[in-house]
């Protein structure tokens, strides 16, 4: 089974559309229930370990703010511009 994947505000909406239509489990933090835009990155990195949910970002604070054992897993994106 694979574990929640939560999409960070600078991913784009079609990420999530492409993920479930590949059968992901899938939420962006600008449609996201409990989560919000303005979030700080800390809550993003709380939600991710009580959940065991995969942050997929392009901000590399997970990297260089914060410890592996802060958060459940981060997937950074390159971005190509």
């Amino acid at each position: 089974m694979e574990p929640p994947v939560l999409l960070d505000e600078n991913v784009e909406h079609e990420v999530l559309h492409r993920l479930r239509n590949y059968g992901y489990t899938v939420e962006h933090i600008d449609l996201h229930a409990q989560l919000q835009k303005d979030d700080e990155d800390r809550v993003l990195a709380q939600y991710s370990r009580s959940n065991q949910a995969l942050i997929v970002t392009y901000d590399d604070d997970f990297e260089t703010e914060y410890e592996e054992s802060d958060y459940w897993g981060v997937l950074f994106l390159v971005d190509s511009d």
